[in-house]
């Protein structure tokens, strides 16, 4: 079985976004890929409707697609719950999706740590968009994993620019 581990699928005219799930589903057939972890463009709690959108993309094609829900850590405690609601109430939505440069949050900030503490008694794993800017580099990101050592970090991207990196940091952590 081959898994896409970084799609995105959402719908939001005002930011310009129409990325059905329709069309990851066929370049996934294209590519020969089974099942893809899947979240929005938009962070929660946000303006987007990209918690709701995502949790109907996983309804209609369950047995492809893989729910990680996206959230902005700067909405502190509201985040968390919102993170917790969407893994306790669908059991569609599989983990947590981190993008410290759309929010602006470094992955080792207190709010941070908290999310991926929850994540661990979730029992979820969390992924980051990770190393192609600041804020997303593999070491900043092995400061939070030094944080909360019962979480399950993934780098998406494979650390992109910095590879060797995530792999040093993935090592010692």
């Amino acid at each position: 079985m081959i898994i896409d581990a970084h799609t995105h699928a959402d719908e939001f005219d005002a930011w310009g976004w129409y990325d059905p799930p329709e069309k990851l589903l066929n370049l996934m057939i294209k590519a020969g890929i089974d099942r893809s972890v899947i979240t929005s463009y938009s962070d929660e709690p946000g303006p987007a409707n990209g918690l709701k959108n995502l949790e109907k993309y996983l309804k209609t094609y369950p047995d492809k697609l893989i729910g990680f829900v996206r959230v902005d850590p700067k909405y502190g405690d509201k985040a968390i719950d919102v993170f917790e609601h969407a893994v306790k109430n669908s059991k569609l939505i599989r983990g947590l999706k981190l993008h410290p440069i759309s929010n602006i949050v470094k992955p080792f900030a207190p709010i941070s740590i908290k999310l991926l503490k929850k994540a661990a008694k979730l029992k979820v794993p969390v992924f980051f968009h990770c190393g192609d800017r600041a804020l997303a580099q593999p070491f900043q990101i092995g400061k939070a994993a030094e944080r909360c050592p019962d979480t399950t970090i993934i780098c998406h991207m494979g650390g992109y620019f910095h590879s060797e990196d995530s792999i040093t940091m993935a090592k010692k952590k």
